[in-house]
C-alpha cells in the first residue's frame, strides 16, 4: 500500500514539474501549481474589542508552489491578470495587500506567498480557480491555475533538524479522520518516516523526519507539499535558522553586550538570554566611537556564541563572516494598527534586504488580533506582544474585562496566521512600566508563549536597575524558568516539536482564551513529548483600576490539574514507556518528576494531581516516546 502510494505521488509530482520552454510572444508552458488557503484567525470581539475593526473574514492568505524548469531570474508574476511582483507603496490593496513571490534556480522551487481580500477572487461559497503565469527575464514563460478551497489538515511547521533531515508537521484540525498519502518536499517526493499513507484522526498530528538531498541555507527558499484524502496542500518559506532564541530588548543605556559592558552582559547570560536588539543608534550610547557593523566585526559575538537582531540598515551592512550571529533584521514594531500603507512599507523594506542580503531573516512584531492575519507573512518571522501586568496598555479598552490568559489568546493567535513559519511572540520583563510585574506574572506569560507554539521567546525589556531592586525574582524562580527553559533537550523540543502534537483533554475545563484554572499542551518531535502546564488560577488584577493604584498585580492560588489524558496518534506509541521515566525541567536540568502522577497504557497517559504552588505557575515536563514505524 505504502508503494503504491509514492508511485502515485512520484507520477503526479513527475506530471507538476513544467520543463517546456514557452516564450512570452507564444503561449506559455502549462504549470501546476500546488497551495494552501488560510483564512484569518482573530479573537471574538465580545471579549476582545479592537476599536471597531469588522471580522477579518474576506479573503485570506495564499501560499502557491510550483517546480519550474528555468535558469533565469523571475521578471513577472501575475495573478488573474495582476501583477505580484515589485508592489507599489501606498493604500492601493485592491488586488494584493502584499505578495512576495520567490524562485530557487538550485532547485526549480517556485513559491508565492500573499494576502488579498479582493470579493472577487475569493467567494468561499462559491470558489473560482485563480490563474497564474510567471514570466522570467530570459523569457520562459509558465502558466497555470488553481483553486481557493481550506483544508481540514494542514502544515502547521516546517523546520531543519539537521543538515541532512527536516521535520514536518502535519495536522488534521477537521471533525473526521482524513488520509496523509504523501508528502513532497521541493516539488520531490520525499523519503519520510514513519512511512505513509497513515490515518490521521480529528485532532490528529504526525510528525516526519524528512531526508533532504541537500543541506538548506538559512533564507533559501523551501516548499513542502501534504497529499490528504481532502486535498494537497502546499506551502512555502524561507529556511529558519537552527535556534529557539530567547531574545530581549535591553535599555540601551546599560550596553548589556559582550566587550562592552561585562556585568550587564552577564546578567543576561547568566539567566540564559543568548540574543538581543540593538539598532545602529541605540548602539551609539555604547560603542565608545565604533559603529555597531565595526562591533558586529570585532568577534565578540562569535566568542561570546552571543546574537543580535539589528535593524535593516546594519542587517545590509554585515559581513557574511559574521553574519551567522545576526540572522535577523527587526524591520517593524506593533506596525499592524491600521490596513494602511505600512503593508507596503515593510514589504518594500523586506524586499530590498532580501535582494542583497538573502542570508538574513526579516521580523515584525504585531499588537492587534484583527490586522494579524493580514500582515502575517510579510516577514519571515512573526512576533506580538500583550501584556498583563504592570498596569501595561493593551490594544482592547481599559474598560474592558482582562482575562489572564489574554496573553496567550493574542500570541497563539499570531502563530496560528503565521504557521507554518516561526513566530517568536514576546513575554513582559522588566522596565518602563506602573509597577514592575511580579515573578509569577512573568513566568505565567513566558508560558503562554510556549504552550502557543512559538519558535523563539522575546521578551520586553531587561533594565539592570530593576533587576538590582527585584533580585529574589529575577535570580530566585525567574532564573529557573529561563535555565529549565534552555536545557538542551527541552530547547530542542521546543524549536523542532510543535503545540498541540498529541490530543490533550484537561480536567481543568473553560475557555482557554477566556475563564479557565490551567493551560497545558503537548509538543512533540520525534523523539520527546513534552508538557507545558501554565497555572492560571490568578484574580484580583483589573485592567482599569490599575490605573488609579486600586489593583496591581494577578493574585496566584495553589492549583492541582486532577487529569491530563494524552491519547497516541497516528505515529506516536508509548509503548515501552514507564512513569518512572517522567523528568521535570528544574534549575537548568532534568530531575525526576515530583507532584504529579502518571499512568500509562499503550495508548495513554494519564497526569493525575498535577501540583503548582502559587510562586511558580509553569512546570515543563519530558518524556522520551518511540515513534510508530
Amino acid at each position: 500500500m505504502a508503494a503504491l502510494a509514492v508511485a502515485a505521488l512520484l507520477l503526479l509530482l513527475l506530471s507538476a514539474t513544467a520543463h517546456g520552454i514557452g516564450r512570452t510572444g507564444e503561449s506559455c508552458s502549462s504549470a501546476v501549481f500546488f497551495g494552501h488557503y488560510r483564512k484569518d484567525f482573530y479573537l471574538p470581539y465580545k471579549e476582545y474589542p479592537e476599536y471597531h475593526q469588522p471580522d477579518p473574514v474576506q479573503g485570506g492568505r495564499i501560499h502557491l508552489t510550483a517546480l519550474l524548469a528555468s535558469a533565469a531570474n523571475l521578471q513577472s508574476v501575475t495573478v488573474n491578470g495582476q501583477e505580484a511582483r515589485n508592489l507599489p507603496s501606498g493604500t492601493n490593496l485592491t488586488y494584493f495587500d502584499w505578495a512576495r513571490p520567490l524562485f530557487d534556480k538550485s532547485t526549480g522551487v517556485f513559491g508565492l506567498t500573499f494576502h488579498s481580500r479582493n470579493t472577487d477572487w475569493f467567494n468561499d461559497d462559491h470558489p473560482q480557480p485563480l490563474s497564474i503565469k510567471v514570466v522570467f527575464t530570459n523569457g520562459d514563460c509558465f502558466q497555470g491555475s488553481w483553486t481557493p478551497t481550506t483544508s481540514p489538515v494542514f502544515v502547521s511547521w516546517v523546520t531543519p533538524l539537521n543538515a541532512s533531515t527536516w521535520l514536518v508537521h502535519v495536522h488534521n484540525n477537521g471533525s473526521r479522520s482524513e488520509q496523509l498519502q504523501g508528502l513532497a518536499f521541493d516539488g520531490r517526493p520525499a523519503h519520510v518516516f514513519p512511512s505513509l499513507p497513515r490515518s490521521l484522526s480529528p485532532a490528529g498530528h504526525v510528525v516526519l523526519s524528512v531526508l533532504v538531498p541537500a543541506p538548506k541555507r538559512r533564507g533559501q527558499l523551501f516548499s513542502v507539499t501534504a497529499l490528504t484524502s481532502s486535498r494537497n496542500v502546499s506551502n512555502c518559506g524561507r529556511t529558519p535558522e537552527l535556534r529557539f532564541p530567547v531574545e530581549v530588548w535591553p535599555r540601551s543605556s546599560d550596553c548589556a553586550l559582550p566587550g562592552i559592558n561585562s556585568t550587564t552582559y552577564s546578567e543576561l547570560h547568566s539567566h540564559g538570554i543568548d540574543t538581543a536588539f540593538w539598532s545602529s543608534g541605540t548602539f551609539r550610547k555604547c560603542g565608545g566611537g565604533q559603529d555597531l557593523v565595526t562591533y558586529v566585526n570585532s568577534g565578540q559575538l562569535q566568542k561570546n556564541n552571543f546574537f543580535l537582531w539589528v535593524d535593516k540598515d546594519t542587517a545590509a551592512q554585515v559581513p557574511s563572516t559574521a553574519a551567522d550571529h545576526v540572522p535577523v533584521a527587526f524591520l517593524a514594531d506593533e506596525n499592524d494598527g491600521e490596513l494602511n500603507h505600512n503593508i507596503r512599507d515593510t514589504l518594500a523594506t523586506v524586499q530590498k534586504l532580501q535582494a542583497s542580503r538573502p542570508d538574513v531573516l526579516t521580523y515584525q512584531g504585531g499588537k492587534t488580533n484583527r490586522h494579524s492575519g493580514t500582515f502575517a507573512g510579510i516577514c519571515d518571522v512573526q512576533g506580538l506582544d500583550f501584556y498583563i501586568g504592570g498596569c501595561a496598555p493593551t490594544i482592547i479598552p481599559v474598560t474592558a474585562a482582562l482575562h489572564i490568559t489574554a496573553s496567550y489568546a493574542y500570541v497563539r493567535n499570531a502563530r496560528n496566521n503565521h504557521m507554518p513559519l516561526p513566530a517568536m511572540t514576546y513575554s513582559q520583563l522588566f522596565g518602563g512600566w506602573a509597577w514592575e510585574p511580579s515573578a509569577e506574572e512573568i513566568i505565567a506569560q513566558i508560558g503562554f508563549v510556549l504552550v502557543s507554539g512559538a519558535k523563539g521567546l522575546t521578551l520586553f525589556q531587561s533594565v539592570q536597575d530593576d533587576f538590582d531592586k527585584l533580585r529574589k525574582d529575577w535570580d530566585g524562580s525567574i532564573k529557573d524558568v529561563f535555565l529549565s527553559m534552555v536545557n538542551p533537550t527541552v530547547r530542542q523540543v521546543l524549536r523542532t516539536g510543535d503545540t498541540d502534537a498529541l490530543p490533550l483533554i484537561s480536567s481543568d475545563t473553560g475557555d482557554p482564551i477566556g475563564k479557565i484554572d490551567s493551560l497545558s499542551t503537548v509538543i512533540r518531535n520525534h523523539e520527546y513529548i513534552l508538557l507545558v502546564a501554565v497555572n492560571t488560577d490568578a484574580s484580583g488584577y483589573n485592567n482599569l483600576l490599575c490605573h488609579i493604584d486600586l489593583t496591581r498585580h494577578w493574585k496566584f492560588s495553589d492549583h492541582t490539574i486532577k487529569s491530563l489524558r494524552v491519547s497516541a496518534t497516528a505515529d506516536a506509541s508509548f509503548v515501552g514507556i514507564l512513569p518512572s521515566h517522567l523528568l521535570e525541567a528544574k534549575h537548568g536540568g532534568l530531575e525526576p518528576a515530583t507532584n504529579v502522577n502518571l499512568a500509562v497504557t499503550n495508548d495513554t497517559l494519564e497526569f493525575s494531581d498535577l501540583k503548582f504552588d502559587a510562586d511558580l505557575p509553569l512546570r515543563l515536563f519530558v518524556l522520551p516516546y518511540k515513534q510508530l514505524p
